[in-house]
């Protein structure tokens, strides 16, 4: 996953997709067990 900065109403916002942030933890458990 990535932090997306989205400029709205003259403020900034990071939007985290999570996509790939979640297959990394997914495999990250996976290892763990």
């Amino acid at each position: 996953g990535y932090f997306k900065k989205r400029e709205k109403d003259g403020k900034t916002y990071k939007n985290f997709v999570v996509k790939s942030y979640n297959k990394i933890e997914k495999k990250e458990e996976n290892e763990e067990e």
